[in-house]
């Protein structure tokens, strides 16, 4: 079936008509150097195919470039705009050029738009665009940015359709200070026929997205503009795959680069394929090979080419450049004078051995220690590819995830959480060495999840090349979720592979195991070691199913160990709020804890506090948290709230979304599924699996049959730009230096029981007496039972909701012979004590109070759940803070003075009126020990452009930005009032530091 192109472009054709030469020079695509030209007639713009190409064109434009135009050209004026006719036409393969605002795209094409300032940016071209623009003089102007849109949150791959696509990047948005923040111009390449309704292959579809375009460009520039489009659609190539063998190599090694074309006409043509190569070091490409090649009509070609590595390590570049002349195309035995029509970049990383990173990451107590520094760190979920995992490390692209770190970076997220690949093959594991050397170079720190319930098989490779491939996970397993208890030597090796090739990774992190249900395994899914192991209870219960991960986990550590690797190592999450096993127990012998909650953010406190491993000074880190809601800001904002508040060395969420579409449909089988056709239901299964899948199609496919991002995720999928909810996660971790946990001795503890045998036993009784002490205001430590041998002395009050162990009786009545009021189950008598102190907060209704003890002083956390939203805060060390809440403060009470306020409305320190922030919320910290009403110099973060009035005169305003030593600018303070700090969209992204007079 012939294929038409949609051109938007009705401009090319005026300019024909009207007898105007549109010039293509020797100098590249659309410069008018040297001294060929070419007159196009309308004839000659469409290749010898049915092609079509269709322009959507903004009204004011339309009427400026009026000059006939050749019926070849399919226009559409924006107000009259019939979308159902472009997306047929480009359904069928035709091509478009909209130039407009595109808020009546076709959900269909996979293309949303976001403005992303208020105020007019100055678009550039891109720095790896398909589609030469540099020569352009785009001038200032308000614009939209476009990114991957799908038309269904949750796309079930070979049930739904997905479009196989690049979104490519044409122009580039700045702000003033230089910073991208969007693409107004994109190219989405549709390189093959989507899934399922198989449309769209081949199309080619140009978004400029400007509300009015005469504003950003001239109509000479953009008649210019549809030049090169139309240069580049009469050309009728496309590249649409280039790819190297791996993801990185070391020095001496040779890359291998291939470069698949496709002809979209119905002759055969002639083109040429360049290979040009950037080290680390250089500012220019350098081309190294080209390539004369001859598809056939509607076939595709292939150039390979390579080189042996040499220079220095890092980052390289390759591009990749199709060349043809468009004048002699098919004259086959013409060599002519090639043009520019189509281009990409890929790279690749390049090591010196075995990778070596810089010791980033260390514990220090309750805390995550990064670059020498205890903060409160934040940090996400990172699954880049459409294909969840099923060909991220097969398809991974180092230039994206590049650019990704390095917005997370900006952002200030510090943690990321990968998974490793099931089949470590000699690919996937250069192309991990790649992320972990990438993440170093922006001092980021990866979280690797090495095992988890997806899988049924996974393998690796021996020394000797042999390749072994394991059972992980036994169908009829679902009572064992997570890990598995057989084929452990094997698992061992598994694990060795990682972590001899790691041990010089200073930025990672070891997650032994993502999420585990052990519910009584029996001796057939048990290894014969693991029934010899000492310490484990032959009782069925929940603390032989803990005790049971917990030596497996120490296994695993061991390997670690013994071959070298000094990385923090993090047993994993265990489902104890489904019976699955005690997850402080479990990981009771690791450096870290693990926590996951998808519940309300009030939630997540609650449930942090009972897991709370600070008795044991071990961190907490909150590894997942999310709702199934694409960019929800709220949420974000809420759980890092109650994060930070409640004992949290890190908050990290799942996740940050899509970064590019598969190429192909995944591959594996979906092994949870299987529950389905598993009767009768064992007992001791893990049910909520049941729930989870009931939906999934058998036609479906992949480890999870649908990329989570598009559902999760908080991103601008297929850009690195942090949407609302990344960017309000982010803020904390912006916010949060010096806010690393201290434990102080307390008065008042609450203690959360050891478990018991048969179901996970405390859980509800405890979050709600939390939940009680934070609406009482009341100030107090959670203690584990196991850590009760060394409770504080000075402690006189101590809360069980549920009891405890008959072991640990003993010590109760100890502890009441000492004077230590002892509470018991339901005895409420707690709330009668004198002994139990208490912060004020007036008016009290409607506002809980999580108390926060860090380096720096204790950090008071209001969360209002009603009431007013103005309140007064009386700290423990006698200083007064009025503030409004909306819905979450913070206060920080150095013991020098007030360090640190979030807080909405007007503010008040000590009767002192300190600022009023004019809407949302401010972040304003000193940056010394000074009370923050004495502060020379104060950092501020915002949520929402805004104005702050403060009580002294501003002298000076710089931007900063996290990962630079140096100030992004520097403001000069204006308006009327010299007090007032005026933030506008552009500048409510960074933090500000701000000196007074």
């Amino acid at each position: 079936m012939k294929r038409r192109i949609i051109f938007s472009v009705r401009v090319l054709f005026a300019l024909s008509t009207a007898g105007v030469n549109l010039s293509l020079g020797t100098g590249g695509l659309g410069t008018t150097s040297g001294a060929t030209k070419i007159s196009l007639a309308p004839q000659d713009l469409g290749p010898s195919t049915s092609r079509s190409i269709y322009l959507v064109i903004e009204d004011s434009l339309l009427e400026a470039l009026q000059g006939g135009l050749p019926s070849l050209f399919r226009v559409q004026r924006e107000s009259d705009l019939n979308p159902s006719v472009i997306l047929q036409a480009v359904a069928r393969g035709d091509s478009l050029v909209w130039i407009g605002n595109g808020a009546a795209l076709p959900e269909e094409l996979w293309v949303g738009i976001f403005r992303p300032a208020s105020s007019p940016l100055v678009p550039t071209s891109a720095k790896r665009s398909p589609l030469d623009l540099s020569s352009l003089a785009f001038r200032q102007s308000v614009s939209y940015s476009a990114f991957i849109k799908p038309n269904k949150e949750m796309p079930y791959h070979n049930i739904d359709e997905e479009p196989r696509a690049e979104l490519l990047p044409l122009l580039e948005s700045r702000d003033r200070f230089g910073q991208v923040v969007g693409y107004p111009a994109v190219l989405m390449h549709y390189f093959a026929p989507s899934t399922v309704k198989h449309r769209f292959g081949g199309s080619e579809c140009f978004f400029f997205l400007f509300d009015r375009p005469m504003e950003a460009l001239d109509p000479k520039g953009w008649l210019d503009l549809l030049e090169r489009i139309g240069t580049r659609f009469q050309a009728g190539v496309q590249l649409t795959r280039v790819e190297t063998d791996y993801a990185s190599y070391r020095v001496g090694e040779r890359v291998q680069i291939r470069a698949r074309v496709t002809n979209q006409r119905a002759r055969a043509v002639a083109m040429e394929i360049r290979f040009a190569i950037k080290a680390p070091d250089q500012r220019e490409f350098q081309m190294f090979a080209k390539h004369r090649r001859v598809p056939d009509d509607g076939s595709p070609s292939e150039a390979i080419s390579g080189f042996r590595l040499g220079g220095r390590q890092g980052l390289w570049a390759i591009r990749v450049e199709v060349w043809q002349d468009p004048a002699h195309a098919e004259e086959l035995a013409v060599e002519g004078h090639p043009r520019l029509v189509d281009r990409r970049e890929l790279g690749f990383v390049v090591l010196n051995g075995l990778i070596q990173t810089p010791p980033i990451v260390s514990l220090n107590g309750p805390n995550i220690r990064i670059d020498g520094q205890d903060n409160f760190w934040v940090g996400t979920n990172y699954y880049p590819s459409s294909s969840w995992w099923d060909w991220l490390w097969s398809d991974f692209r180092p230039l994206a995830v590049a650019s990704d770190f390095a917005a997370m970076r900006r952002s200030g997220y510090r943690i990321v959480r990968i998974w490793i690949d099931p089949v470590l093959d000699e690919r996937s594991l250069r192309a991990m060495d790649a992320a972990v050397f990438l993440a170093s170079q922006n001092g980021i720190v990866l979280d690797v999840c090495v095992f988890t319930q997806w899988v049924r098989t996974i393998g690796f490779q021996r020394p000797n090349g042999e390749q072994v491939l394991f059972d992980f996970r036994g169908m009829r397993a679902f009572n064992i979720y997570g890990i598995s208890l057989r084929n452990l030597p094997l698992q061992r090796e598994y694990i060795q592979v990682l972590a001899t090739r790691w041990r010089g990774a200073g930025n990672i992190i070891y997650n032994l195991s993502n999420e585990t249900y052990l519910r009584d395994p029996d001796s057939t899914q048990m290894d014969k070691e693991v029934t010899q192991w000492e310490g484990i209870p032959r009782q069925n219960g929940i603390l032989r199913d803990t005790l049971l991960f917990r030596r497996w986990a120490k296994e695993m550590t061991n390997i670690i160990r013994q071959v070298g690797g000094k990385q923090p190592v993090m047993p994993g999450y265990m489902f104890s709020m489904s019976g699955g096993g005690d997850d402080y127990l479990a990981n009771r012998d690791g450096e870290l804890e693990s926590w996951h909650h998808y519940a309300s953010p009030e939630s997540i406190g609650l449930t942090l506090s009972y897991v709370d491993s600070a008795c044991s000074e071990r961190s907490l880190v909150l590894e997942e948290f999310g709702t199934r809601s694409w960019n929800n800001e709220k949420f974000y904002d809420g759980g890092a709230h109650y994060a930070l508040a409640a004992g949290a060395a890190a908050a990290m969420s799942y996740e940050w979304g899509i970064r590019w579409l598969s190429q192909e449909l995944d591959f594996s089988a979906t092994p949870l599924r299987e529950i389905l056709d598993l009767t009768p239901t064992d007992p001791r299964w893990f049910l909520p699996v049941r729930d989870l899948v009931k939906h999934w199609s058998s036609r479906a496919v992949g480890l999870h049959p649908a990329p989570s991002g598009f559902t999760y995720g908080s991103i601008y999928h297929g850009t690195p730009f942090p949407a609302a909810a990344a960017i309000a996660l982010g803020r904390l971790g912006l916010v949060g230096r010096g806010l690393g946990r201290a434990v102080r001795p307390e008065k008042v503890y609450v203690v959360v029981p050891t478990a018991f045998k048969g179901d996970r036993d405390g859980l509800e009784e405890v979050t709600q007496t939390v939940k009680k002490l934070w609406q009482e205001k009341a100030v107090f430590g959670i203690w584990q039972e196991d850590c009760l041998n060394s409770l504080p002395t000075s402690a006189r009050v101590l809360i069980c909701p549920k009891g405890v162990t008959a072991a640990s009786e003993g010590r109760l009545a100890e502890l009441r012979r000492s004077a230590v009021e002892v509470f018991i189950g339901a005895d409420n008598g707690w709330q009668r004590s004198p002994q139990v102190p208490h912060v004020s907060v007036t008016p009290s209704e409607g506002m809980d109070l999580l108390v926060r003890r860090t380096h720096q002083g204790t950090l008071y956390g209001l969360m209002r759940t009603g009431g007013p939203g103005t309140v007064r805060l009386r700290t423990e060390g006698k200083r007064v803070v009025s503030l409004g809440v909306e819905p979450y403060a913070f206060v920080l009470d150095r013991g020098t003075g007030i360090g640190l306020v979030e807080a909405a409305g007007e503010v008040s320190i000590d009767g002192f009126f300190f600022c009023r922030v004019e809407r949302g919320r401010a972040w304003v910290v000193s940056d010394e020990q000074a009370d923050l009403k004495g502060a020379k110099v104060v950092r501020v973060l915002v949520t929402e452009p805004m104005k702050i009035q403060f009580a002294r005169t501003i002298a000076a305003i710089s931007v900063l930005e996290e990962g630079r030593s140096e100030p992004l600018a520097r403001l000069i303070p204006g308006g009327s009032d010299p007090r007032v700090l005026e933030v506008d969209s552009e500048v409510a992204r960074s933090v500000l530091r701000v000196e007074f007079k």
